[in-house]
């Protein structure tokens, strides 16, 4: 039988801690629409993606009034790593965005859930997680990726939301995302788990997210990589976060070929954004000549149903820990 849970024990500062991995490949997920596609949203070719780790997840508000303050709150694609589910409710119903959300873990420090969501003012279908390996570093944490098609202005985008362990070297970096891709693109020789290939065929992908690259050779890692399946790294967005005495590069966005970076950055006020990472964004066009818009979207598919009646998005008493 399947185990929701795994216990995981976290050793620090002398004295022990525990947290829970959430290791099902499917569950827990919770989903919810909040806005159609039917509503008026402008259809313009072009369009705006952002990703923002919100530490824990403990000031979505203060997260939010940087978004508002740097116009990065009307992004048509808005993906978060180190959520708990109040906190991307929160900002989901604040600015009226679709979202699913799976946690990767209870963190041991905050005692709260830990994972990545994906927003949109766009149905998002297909949704689906990404395990990574477990690689042995100072980082016990289960990481994952989450993936999902986002129908942009009624065109099929591929979005794979990233946190990967800190404490990698760059050679386990690529190998973290080696099952990323393998997973998203469909490679069963990299892929652990059932169901892959994760990611509907279309010209337009795009990774992001909290890659934890601590060094350029972490990044020289990622951009070959992720090249392999037809990725370029987005330039200009700079430095993310502040370590003791320099900044770091730990955030990072991928596009295919196809979409065509009209410009990106960061936001500024890295020490009052509500985290210890900055946003970063790219305002994004779509070239080439996209298919008829919403040609094979079906409206009437279920999606935004709670796995379980009672999962995670409230409690379930069957997902208790495994106590091994």
């Amino acid at each position: 039988m399947s185990r929701l849970l795994a216990l995981v024990l976290v050793v620090g500062s002398g004295c022990a801690s525990y947290g829970f991995n959430y290791l099902h490949p499917d569950l827990p997920r919770c989903a919810e629409t909040l806005r159609t596609f039917e509503e008026e949203v402008a259809d313009t070719g072009t369009f705006e993606f952002v990703s923002f780790n919100i530490k824990f997840g403990e000031e979505p508000q203060k997260a939010m009034q940087t978004l508002a303050k740097n116009d990065l709150d009307d992004a048509d694609v808005l993906v978060l790593q180190e959520m708990d589910l109040p906190s991307t409710r929160l900002i989901a119903r604040e600015l009226g965005l679709n979202y699913v959300y799976y946690p990767m873990a209870v963190h041991p420090k905050s005692g709260r859930q830990f994972g990545s969501a994906i927003l949109s003012p766009w149905p998002i279908r297909d949704d689906r997680k990404i395990l990574l390996p477990r690689i042995d570093s100072s980082d016990d944490i289960q990481k994952m990726a989450v993936v999902a098609t986002v129908w942009i202005q009624g065109v099929r985008v591929g979005v794979v939301n990233v946190h990967l362990q800190t404490g990698l070297t760059p050679v386990e970096t690529g190998s973290q995302l080696q099952v990323v891709a393998g997973c998203a693109w469909g490679d069963d020789n990299v892929c652990p788990q059932a169901g892959a290939p994760m990611l509907a065929e279309t010209p337009y992908y795009i990774v992001a997210g909290d890659l934890n690259t601590t060094g350029s050779a972490h990044i020289e890692v990622a951009q070959t990589v992720l090249g392999w399946r037809g990725l370029r790294r987005v330039s200009g967005i700079g430095s993310t976060v502040k370590f003791l005495f320099r900044f770091g590069r730990l955030d990072h966005i991928f596009v295919s070929e196809l979409l065509e970076v009209l410009s990106s950055g960061h936001g500024s006020g890295l020490f009052a954004t509500g985290s210890d990472h900055r946003p970063i964004w790219a305002e994004l066009r779509f070239a080439g000549r996209p298919k008829a818009r919403w040609d094979g979207f079906d409206s009437s598919k279920p999606w935004d149903t709670f796995v379980g009646r009672e999962s995670i998005c409230g409690t379930r008493a069957d997902a208790r820990p495994d106590r091994r």
